[in-house]
């Protein structure tokens, strides 16, 4: 194609007989140097394409390869008049070669080595805002509604930027902020280790995700959005990223009462995160509820809110030998729900039906620092130290109408947990290498539950009524660890030896009261606690595995450890210590079928000691109507563990299936006695030698069918559980429940403008009392997504979810939604407009079943609203 110019542009559509064509590179050439390029473009995800020209005095080619040649000469008007030359390009195939367009087009996955690499614009439809909606649509990537992220099924280690990890263990604050437009490639890394010194000498099955960010973009980048809506809905957040050789950073502030979510942190019945989880063993244990608010729903539709978060990350390259990294957050929300529910028992051929109001506020408040230094004094040797503290408060006010009877409540929570940690690798030779790993932990939980009017536990003067009860309860939990590792490889094999010993120090102490009319305080030993629980924990642990021809391994591992218990019950005057040697081993066999399937079998023992909240005696009041207690026992709960799993990943023809099958069974465990009666339930856990099995059957699949376009991902848990328990006096009961989840989504491409996926959710769960059929429910969703794209200058999308809590009930729920979004000419400004619930759903009614209970539980829903925002970025 040939134009004689001088100032102008060329744009318009390349397409072909299949519709538009995206990723295409365009090259302008000059005749006068027909060897050098001269300008070029990319089409973008709808086929577009726009060549802005200087002014000269020459003919200019735009050249193709593959493709018929077309050419047309063009005269152009005077400066005021030209308007921009439209040249929509078909490509033909021809039987000779041709040099009249380049043809360039990335591959949307590649693997290399361990790292499956994707490139985001092969899957983005336009609707994605950060790198979590980016993720979601990655064949083999999962992210759960928690922010966690998997990868062919595993948690993933580690969210880095460019190879560095900024984020820690808080990887969510990264994918649930970061503009997804910083990103040129999303690569997941299998066979991941955050220490080099051990890369080749230990078996890892960790997985991560490395950002590629896009180069001369990210020196230092950000955006800002502001949102205003009807019934003074709001959000805004603001964003910077700095990235350079040397240096990192990422800063985010937001705000809403929209029920959206930036932070890592979420709350349902407490303040939970993906760091807290993982920490879970070394973090002090909470008694009192601090509130429910669970939903089957979208977050955005019953969550009452009003947020502010805040979080600053810094990393810095001081030397090539030494990293400083410091992270920082604040959260801080309000929390306000209305339950209602109607609870029916069935207890040994009696029915009691208890029904419930509650109003519900809550301000949690959370505080964030972390400390990070590595360093590299030679290239054999690694260090590093962290330092990790949480602080956080609770103020939980309800008011709750038990069958008719009024009561309320307010719980005062602060928790506080630091954690130091040291790590040091060194390599010995080429074959070998040490770490010593050193962890101390100390965390607080203290809280204090004031119930209005209160229930008369004592019953020393029967008749006499209670102001209020009062309930304090403080865990306190500390924990010293140190352990010495040794690697070797010898040839095919790995051989891991290591000791370790573990101090842990755990302190209760609860207190409940009770104040009469006359505003007495009255205390009984028998709703108190006060104890020491230690125990010192020697271990040898030792692992050998195995690699044959890339075509088997194997695993081996054997954990020796000598407990030595110690409680000291105040309360009640008892000390009993006591030692037990435990011996756990392990073994895994791994097939390579071929290139892209596996065949995994494995088998593991473990023995779990006495945990600190299976063995107070005192009563602790929990909820407004709930109490508990333990029948303590010192034995161990001895687990045995089999799974078989087949996996095949072919992800560069987008196909992936997982077969699981697991079997677990505890030979002894605790079992609940409850005793429910109108206006409040007390469940005690003793222990008995009874086996507990469970049963789980896993299948994930996904598959991209080229004829039809249409992405395919599947997802199907069968369980089969047994348990046991007793309920109001009854003998020990005989429970199996089953359950079966199903969701299936389907992603097919009509057009490039258009996109459109549905996505459908199954869930039954059916209990089994004595091989009785007692109770059962089944929930069904549909959600269907339209997306529409004109020329990345407006998008449209369209949300329609069908919900029916209960098949067994008539009733069925609709939720409409839409957003409708324009960009600006220079990219930098876009202004849309959100319109949520617009079918005004005002509450949501769902059922929950138990071996002995049927509730029916509803909740206030948002109602509907529409929110005006604008976007800014620079």
């Amino acid at each position: 194609m040939n134009f004689y110019s001088s100032a102008q542009s060329i744009e318009g559509t390349v397409s072909d007989h299949s519709g538009t064509v995206s990723h295409v590179m365009i090259v302008v050439k000059k005749k006068a140097e027909p060897n050098l390029v001269y300008k070029f473009a990319t089409t973008d995800h709808n086929g577009n394409y726009k060549i802005e020209l200087e002014a000269l005095n020459d003919s200019i080619t735009i050249q193709a390869v593959g493709f018929l040649k077309e050419s047309e000469i063009f005269t152009l008007k005077p400066d005021t008049e030209r308007k921009a030359i439209i040249k929509n390009l078909v490509l033909k195939e021809k039987s000779q070669e041709l040099r009249e367009v380049v043809l360039k087009t990335k591959k949307s996955v590649f693997i290399k080595n361990d790292t499956t690499n994707y490139n985001p614009s092969a899957f983005r439809d336009g609707s994605e805002r950060v790198i979590e909606d980016l993720l979601k649509k990655l064949p083999g990537i999962e992210v759960q509604e928690s922010g966690k992220i998997l990868f062919k099924g595993k948690p993933i280690k580690k969210l880095l930027l460019d190879g560095d990890d900024l984020f820690d263990t808080q990887y969510s604050i990264g994918s649930r902020n970061i503009d997804v437009n910083m990103v040129e490639k999303v690569q997941a890394i299998d066979n991941f280790s955050e220490n080099p010194i051990l890369k080749d000498l230990q078996e890892s099955e960790d997985v991560a995700i490395n950002l590629k960010l896009i180069k001369g973009k990210t020196d230092f980048s950000g955006n800002a959005n502001l949102g205003v809506g009807l019934h003074e809905r709001y959000i805004g957040s603001a964003t910077g990223l700095l990235v350079s050789s040397k240096n990192k950073g990422f800063i985010v502030a937001s705000v809403n009462n929209i029920g959206s979510n930036a932070s890592p942190y979420e709350f349902k019945s407490a303040i939970t995160s993906v760091e807290m989880i993982d920490e879970n063993q070394f973090r002090p244990k909470k008694l009192i509820s601090e509130g429910n608010y669970y939903s089957q729903l979208e977050a955005k539709y019953h969550n009452f809110n009003s947020n502010q978060y805040t979080n600053a990350n810094f990393l810095t390259k001081i030397s090539n030998k030494t990293v400083v990294k410091i992270n920082a957050g604040y959260y801080d929300d309000h929390l306000k729900r209305f339950n209602s529910s109607t609870t029916e028992y069935n207890l040994n051929n009696e029915k009691l039906i208890v029904e419930n109001k509650e109003q519900l506020s809550n301000r949690p408040t959370l505080y964030n620092l972390n400390f990070y230094l590595e360093n590299k004094p030679s290239k054999n040797l690694i260090w590093d130290f962290a330092s990790k503290t949480n602080y956080d408060q609770v103020n939980f006010n309800s008011s709750t109408l038990n069958n008719n009877e009024q009561r309320l409540n307010n719980v005062r929570s602060n928790s506080f947990f630091n954690k130091q940690i040291f790590n040091l690798s060194k390599r010995i030779d080429s074959l070998s290498a040490f770490k010593i790993f050193g962890i101390y932990t100390k965390g607080k939980s203290p809280q204090n539950f004031t119930l209005t009017p209160g229930f008369d536990i004592i019953q020393d003067q029967p008749g006499t009524f209670i102001v209020e009860n009062n309930q304090t309860s403080e865990f306190e939990k500390e924990v010293f660890k140190v352990s010495a590792d040794y690697f070797r490889r010898f040839g095919s094999y790995k051989l891991r030896l290591s000791s370790d010993y573990t101090h842990e120090r755990n302190l209760l102490a609860t207190n409940l009261t009770q104040k009469n009319a006359n505003l007495e305080t009255i205390e009984n030993t028998s709703l108190q606690n006060d104890f020491n629980y230690t125990y010192k924990l020697p271990t040898f642990y030792t692992s050998l595995t195995k690699k044959i021809e890339n075509n088997y391994a194997f695993g081996v591992a054997l954990t020796t450890s000598y407990y030595l218990f110690d409680l000291k019950d105040y309360i009640r005057q008892n000390h009993r210590s006591e030692s037990q040697l435990i011996m756990a081993p392990s073994v895994r066999f791994l097939k390579n079928i071929n290139t892209y399937s596996t065949l995994l079998v494995a088998y593991k023992y473990e023995a779990l000691p006495p945990l600190e909240n299976n063995l107070f005696e005192g009563i602790v009041l929990t909820g407004f109507r709930n109490f508990v207690s333990n029948e303590p026992n010192f034995q161990f709960i001895q687990i045995h563990t089999y799974k078989s799993e087949f996996d095949y990943n072919n992800l560069l023809k987008f196909r992936r299936i997982l077969l699981r099958a697991s079997h677990e069974k505890r030979k002894n465990n605790y079992f609940a006695r409850n005793t429910v009666l109108a206006d409040n339930t007390v469940s005690t856990f003793f222990f008995l030698p009874t086996s507990r099995l469970a049963y789980r059957f896993d299948l994930n699949a996904e598959q991209f069918v080229y004829p039809v376009r249409t992405y395919f991902k599947f997802y199907g848990s069968y369980s089969i559980g047994f348990d046991q328990n007793i309920v109001n006096e009854s003998n020990l009961r005989n429970i199996e429940s089953r359950n079966l989840n199903l969701i299936l989504s389907i992603t097919p491409k009509i057009t490039t403008e258009l996109q459109f996926e549905n996505k459908t959710n199954y869930l039954t769960s059916t209990i089994y009392v004595e091989s009785l059929k007692t109770n059962s429910f089944q929930f069904f969703e549909n959600k269907t997504t339209l997306n529409y794209n004109y020329k990345s200058l407006l998008r449209a999308k369209s949300s329609f979810n069908y919900i029916i809590p209960n098949l067994s009930y008539q009733s069925e729920y609709y939720f409409w939604d839409l957003e409708i979004e324009w960009t600006s000419k220079n990219s930098r400004l876009k202004y849309a407009l959100y319109a949520n619930n617009l079918l005004n759903q005002t509450s949501f009614r769902s059922i929950f079943a138990s071996d002995f209970s049927i509730t029916t539980a509803s909740y206030r829903l948002i109602e509907r609203y529409i929110l005006a925002k604008v976007y800014f970025s620079f």
